[in-house]
């Protein structure tokens, strides 16, 4: 990955710029910590250059409430790891809503960004309420073109590491179906820390028809001939 910070989108930019055609470089991974939402015009040229070497943009969301960022949830700061960790997904939304709100995604519709150890559950959610809204207040927004759902089907991706533990399996394969799982759930084992979990006990409840592409076959949709490449290159 080509690691980058959104405290400084013209260096991000200077890194994309510098090691985009690597064939080893799949992907860009924004580190989070970022001071304002991340549609906000000043990272666009992070999206442009990502866009510019057909990189997908990773996200690791985790550094809110460190260094010169905001509080890790909207209404301050947690008292334990546990309840941080818990609270991730909430800053998955902001930051989604805002690309899509802000228009990222008419600006640069290849783009692609995959979430990393967010979890899926939160996602219908989001797409539904988002849907609802934007049919109301659209008039805000003009250059969002199609329902809030159409851009987060198409270009955001999670990972299976860490799936939420559902009581039921079938609870998993509904959402799964909700947000298209079968052809945007990639599979991430978070080597070395494994502090969640067997990253491939979590696949046990994914139906055997799907597995094989959250598996490879996904990844290999996102990332392309790179991802033979580098694997390539490491050999």
């Amino acid at each position: 990955s080509i690691l980058v910070t959104p405290q400084d989108p013209a260096q991000a930019v200077a890194e994309i710029d510098r090691l985009g055609d690597d064939p080893g470089m799949v992907q860009v991974f924004l580190g989070s910590a970022a001071e304002t939402p991340l549609g906000r015009r000043q990272y666009h040229p992070i999206y442009a250059a990502c866009a510019r070497h057909n990189l997908p943009l990773a996200l690791h969301i985790g550094g809110e409430g460190a260094g010169m960022s905001p509080a890790s949830t909207a209404v301050g700061h947690p008292s334990t790891y546990f309840e941080w960790y818990g609270a991730i997904p909430q800053n998955y939304m902001a930051h989604i809503m805002s690309m899509v709100t802000e228009g990222v995604f008419e600006k640069y519709p290849t783009l692609k960004v995959v979430l990393c150890e967010g979890g899926i559950f939160w996602l219908p959610h989001v797409m539904w309420r988002f849907d609802k809204n934007w049919k109301a207040q659209r008039s805000e927004t003009p250059w969002v073109k199609e329902p809030p759902s159409a851009y987060m089907l198409e270009h955001f991706y999670s990972t299976t590491y860490p799936l939420e533990a559902a009581p039921r399996p079938e609870y998993l394969r509904q959402v799964l179906d909700m947000i298209d799982g079968e052809h945007k759930l990639l599979f991430s084992g978070r080597y070395p820390d494994l502090a969640l979990g067997d990253p491939f006990e979590m696949l046990v409840d994914i139906p055997e028809s799907i597995r094989q592409r959250v598996l490879f076959d996904n990844a290999l949709s996102v990332y392309g001939e790179r991802l033979l490449a580098g694997r390539k290159v490491a050999a």
